[in-house]
Order: C-alpha cells, then structure tokens, then sequence
C-alpha cells in the first residue's frame, strides 16, 4: 500500500478521488463476486468496459462537488457561474518575474526560471512552512489573462491537497464593499497561519483615488497574516515604482518601513496552452470545431494569448470575421449574445429588442462608471435602481429582461454586474465615441482597456478613412524621417507618423480621428475655433498642436516685386514678419528640426556662395546625401523667415542659438521681379537685421 500512497500524494485532487473511487468499486466487486463463480479475466474484461463511464461520472461528479464547495467557501463575493467558468476548462497558469514584452532578455539571473507554473510555485513553495523570506507577493498582468481565475483555482488546488491544508486560507476581492471589514473578522490567534488572497487591486475604489495611502493601509490591515498575495492589472502601477526590475521585486516604502513584494507577471498562452484549452472545450470528437478554432487562433494569434477572450471561442466560432484589434472580438461576442437573448422573444420584437438591449447595455455601464464612489466603490448597480435607471433613459425593456437577458450578472447581494471588467470597459469606450460630453469626463484612471478600445475604434473607423479614403493636402514625418508630401496614406504608416501637418481643416470632420495616430508628438493644422483648438489640445496631452495662421508657410518658389513683396510675405513697414512663428526645436547632429513647421534645417549651411553657385552647392548635398537625406532644397521666404526672432539671440542675430551665426543673411528660392534697369535678384532673410531684403544674384551670400 507504500507506492499506493507515494503515487497518490504526487497527484492532483481530481486524480486522487478518480483512484479512491475506482479502488472502492474494485473492492466491492470483488467481494460481491466471490459469491458467484465468476473467473477474474471476466471481472476485468468488465471493468475495462464501464471504466470509460465510470471515469466520466467521477469527474462530473468531483467537477460538481468542488464547485460547491467552492460557491460555499467564497460566498457571497463570486457567483456559481464565475466559479464554474473559472474551474471548468482551467489550463494551469504560468507566471514569470519580468514584463511581457516583445523585448525580454534572456540570460539574465531572474529570481524565477523564464516561465513556471504559478499553482505550483506557491503550493510548492510560497505556502511552505519554510517559506520566511517573502510575506508580500504582487501578481501582475493585463485585462483578460486570468487573474481572478488562478486565485479561484490556486484556492481550490490548496483546500483540495491529498495531506490537507498547513495553514487556512481565504480569498477576497478588493472590489467589494466594506472589504476591509471582513479582513478584520478573521480572528487575530489565526492570522499567523492564513494565508490571504486578495483580488484586484485595480479595483479597489481607495487606490484608483490614490494607490500609495490604499496600499500602505492594505499593508498596515495584513501584516499579521501568513502570506498575502495581490493581483492587480500590470499597468496601475507607474514604471518606476517597480525597480528594481532585475531582482524581480517591487519596493513600497510606507508606514512601518520598507514591505518588498514579489512580483510576479502572469505569461500569456502559448501554443501548448492553447491546445490544451482546445482539447479541454472540444474533446477529442468535435473535430471541425476544434480545427476551425485553431485558424481564428491562427488569424489573431496576439488575441487569442488573453484565457479570457479564448473562453468565448464558441461564439467567434459562428463568424468568419478577422480580427486585428481586441475590441473587435467583444463586438462579435456581445453581437452574438443580443442575437442569442432575441430569438427566445416573439420575432415581430427582435430588432427592437437588440437596439434596446444595446442601449440598456452601455448606458447601464455609464451609470456604474458616474455612480461607483457613492456605490462604496463597487462596478455594479443595486437589483432594485435597475427599474428606475431604465424608466429615466426611456428603456422599455421589463424588469426581468433587463436582470435575466442582458450582459449583466447577479452577485450573492442582488447587485448586478458585467460578467468582466474588460465588458463594462467596451461598453464605456462605446459611450465616449459616439458621446463627446462623455468623453470629456471620461477619466481613463484605472480604465486603460477603455482607453486602448478607444484608441483602437477610431483608428478603424475615423483615422484609416480619413487618411486612406481622401486626397488630404499637407506633410507627415515619421520617426526621425524626412518631411514628405501627403499622399493616401497606409494604416502601418498612419501607426509611426510623429508630425503631421495640414494645409486645410473642414469643421464637418472629426477632430477625434487624431487619437488614432498613437506616435503623433507635433501636429500643424489650418485654422481652428477656439473651441475646437482647446478640445484637440484636451484630447492630445502629449502632443505639441500649433494651429496655423492665414499665411501656411509656401514651399513653391515665386517671382514677387518690392510692390509687391510686403503683402506677398506678411512684412510690416519695416520688412520684419507680421507674426512670428513659436519655434519648437530639436537639434539631430548636422540638422535641426522645427517640429511647429515640420522643417528641417542644416544646423550651420554654406560659405559665401554667389547665387548661380547655389544650385550646384544643394545638387552636392543630395549627391552625398547630407545627414542622410537626398531631397535638400532652397527654403523660399516664408519658410526662411520662420526661423527670424523678434529679437536677438544669438550674439547680433535674430536667430536661436541652436544654428551656427557664421550665416548671418540667406539666399532664399523667391526671386524679385526683374525691373527694366534692374540687374537679376533674389530675396533674402538677414539675421543680422532680422528683416527680409532682396541682394543681385551676382553678389555673394549663404545658404541654409
């Protein structure tokens, strides 16, 4: 009976009541047929036939008795259908101690291997009673990757060890309401030996109004437990607070001194683990579901990585949709669950009754957003406000089809909820698109799925149109590139273009198709409201937005006479600019570029050239491709006199220091209107008076 035991106790808790079971029905078989003749090849031939059954039975049935227990164990704060879609097809979760990211380096002595088991390395060691170096344990990872469910899991896998349990165990979400108090029931003679899990910090309502006081409260509540372990979505958490990143641990100084946590980074699916969940859903007999599940898999292969959006594989299944962003795949999933809850009504009410239930949907979801401080923070909505929100928005849905149909779940307090964050962010998302008021209030805090959904909408539906549809007049740059014309543009160009400038704006297009341009620092438009201009500015902080004035800097060389030359260039009497341009700088070795133009410009230029040597002077920059560019050109005079200053800066000259002074005056590509005793000439900018005049072609200057 020895090896019974040593190859049971390496089982998990399934397998180990699969063999009691199996043992038992062995057992009793055997005593029964001793009363009969019956020759033991029978017996066996009989129970390789029923094992299959027998197998099928046990697991439904220890499938149903730990859900159960668990719904026992953890209520009133998760819901049968939570647990059951937790537990169901679980695949064991990895962890690691760095970021996912596309540039992770291997080699380096991190305190975990590259990928392990998370279950296991608590079970295993975190949970030990030698286990003394580490109280704090941080886990980390995006929307959809399973946080809550390896804590249902690791929960379950703990309570259900063959040897029983060392320590108690409890697990709590930090989203619900007076939280603090349950922690505060548990008696201070346990405390020392239970562990705590505690789920979603980046949804507890104190730490999305300020994290530090939270955390260094939630410090001060648990210290007296065994081993608290945290999840929380990976970037609630600003960057520095997470160094030093090599020893695979974050340091909070708070009260009481210094807590080290562990951190540890959930790892997104890999193959295996996508093939495992597969098998797990389909079995082995639904062959074609399974195949085509592993070509969406295939088609959306960064997607699929999330546990979350491959649970709902089923309903991608009935779609033959590519999707290229994550909110595509909650569109076809919601689509497909108004679709489901409307054909178990009468026909004639169908399409009424989607549009409704979508409106139901994300107003439901702004109400919990604007309410969730006065609702103690939760993300959910009491059963019975639920009649009276749908009678204030016009919803004219009945009670039943509002709490039964629709997105929303019903937890153990008769509040309701969506069955996951990442749904009330789309819905949210949703709102501020089509709601500009919304979208003035909508802070992203806490809600960086709904900013990314939103990002990623108008990139589809507004950005890629407007850029790709239309003859749109201007320039672009990309990173560290060269000013170039605006043609119909590609989305992979639209993704890295850094300024953009445009010669004209329509007030009948979207000002919101700009958030769509992710890497956009420095953007140049035609002529804006003020109202316009302080909602581009609101809905782009980190972008520089200079709105262009009623002269856009020419880049076509004309022929302009002195009578003419004042109102053509924008000169007051003095010949200085009417306006002066606020230059936005950025030196790039031999180049400078003005970001609010979109130039760029030699950071010195020639020696004294006569202007017929000006041609070959620009021809040998291309030829030899200057700072790495062949597409130099002479500025003409609006672009030449945005570099002029009001006043002088640079020693004598009304220029920026940035640019060598040696080019005191500069050729420009204007050339003055030949009178009938006049020699050729051409305009110029003097820096040294900070005006523009005119000089014979044959005297000599530089050139920038």
């Amino acid at each position: 009976m020895l090896w019974r035991l040593s190859a049971i106790g390496s089982l998990n808790s399934q397998g180990v009541f699969m063999i009691k079971a199996l043992l038992s029905l062995f057992e009793y078989l055997r005593d029964a047929w001793m009363l009969v003749d019956v020759d033991i090849g029978t017996i066996f031939t009989i129970l390789i036939a029923v094992l299959p059954i027998v197998s099928w039975l046990v697991v439904k049935f220890y499938t149903h008795r730990k859900q159960r227990k668990l719904l026992k164990d953890l209520h009133p704060f998760y819901t049968f259908q939570e647990i059951q879609r937790a537990t169901q097809y679980y695949v064991e979760t990895k962890c690691q101690n760095v970021a996912t990211s596309k540039h992770e380096e291997p080699g380096r002595g991190y305190a975990f291997a590259t990928r392990e088991k998370t279950i296991p390395f608590f079970l295993k060691k975190a949970f030990t009673p030698t286990e003394d170096e580490c109280q704090f344990y941080m886990v980390l990872a995006d929307s959809g990757m399973g946080k809550t469910t390896l804590l249902i899991n690791l929960y379950l896998r703990y309570i259900g060890q063959f040897w029983g349990m060392t320590y108690q165990i409890k697990l709590f979400p930090l989203g619900f309401p007076d939280i603090d108090q349950k922690i505060a029931q548990i008696p201070e003679h346990e405390r020392n030996t239970t562990i705590l899990l505690l789920d979603a910090f980046d949804e507890d309502i104190k730490a999305l109004d300020n994290y530090r006081p939270r955390l260094t409260e939630l410090i001060k509540n648990t210290l007296d437990f065994r081993e608290v372990v945290i999840t929380c979505r990976t970037h609630f958490f600003p960057s520095e607070e997470e160094e030093p990143k090599e020893t695979g641990v974050m340091r909070f100084g708070g009260e009481g001194g210094e807590r080290v946590f562990y951190k540890l980074y959930l790892s997104p699916f890999d193959d295996k683990d996508i093939r495992t969940y597969l098998r797990k859903r389909f079995g082995w007999f639904r062959i074609w579901k399974k195949r085509k599940a592993h070509q969406i898999v295939k088609q959306s292969p960064n997607l699929m990585v999330r546990p979350m959006l491959l649970s709902y594989i089923d309903d991608l299944l009935q779609s033959d949709h590519q999707y290229t962003a994550p909110y595509l795949v909650y569109t076809e999933l919601i689509a497909r669950w108004i679709q489901r809850e409307a054909h178990k009504i009468p026909s004639e009410r169908r399409q009424r009754y989607e549009k409704e239930l979508l409106t139901f949907s994300r107003e439901i979801a702004r109400d919990i957003y604007e309410h969730r401080e006065e609702r103690q923070g939760m993300l959910r909505i009491p059963g019975e406000a639920i009649h009276l929100f749908a009678e204030k928005h016009g919803i004219k849905l009945s009670e039943m089809e509002m709490k039964t149909r629709s997105l929303l779940n019903r937890d153990a307090r008769g509040n309701y909820k969506f069955s996951h964050k990442s749904v009330l962010e789309y819905f949210l998302a949703e709102e501020a698109f089509f709601n500009a008021d919304f979208r003035k209030e909508l802070d992203f805090e806490g809600m960086d799925v709904a900013e990314r959904f939103l990002e990623d909408m108008v990139l589809d539906r507004l950005t890629i149109p407007f850029f790709t549809e239309h003859e749109v007049s201007g320039e672009y740059r990309l990173h560290h590139g060269k000013l170039k014309l605006l043609t119909r543009l590609t989305p992979d160009l639209l993704a890295n273009i850094t300024f953009l400038k445009l010669d004209e704006w329509h007030a009948t297009e979207d000002l919101l198709l700009f958030k769509g341009l992710k890497s956009l620092a420095h953007l140049q438009i035609g002529c804006l409201s003020s109202e316009h201009e302080q909602e581009l500015r609101r809905m782009l902080p980190q972008c520089t937005v200079r709105v262009a004035g009623s002269l856009p800097l020419r880049r076509d060389p004309l022929n302009v006479s002195v009578k003419e030359a004042q109102e053509v260039f924008g000169l007051d009497d003095n010949w200085r600019p009417l306006q002066y341009i606020q230059n936005q700088y950025e030196r790039q070795g031999d180049v400078v570029v003005d970001h609010a133009t979109g130039l760029m410009w030699q950071q010195a230029g020639s020696d004294e050239l006569g202007y017929k040597e000006v041609e070959q002077y620009v021809e040998a920059l291309n030829r030899k491709q200057f700072a790495g560019y062949s597409d130099w050109r002479l500025p003409t005079i609006p672009e030449l006199m945005s570099l002029l200053e009001p006043e002088k800066k640079h020693g004598d000259l009304y220029i920026d220091p940035v640019f060598d002074k040696k080019q005191a005056w500069c050729w420009s590509a204007d050339r003055r209107t030949k009178g009938e005793r006049s020699s050729e000439s051409a305009w110029l900018v003097h820096f040294y008076r900070g005006l523009v005049y005119w000089s014979s072609l044959y005297r000599y200057t530089y050139v920038r």
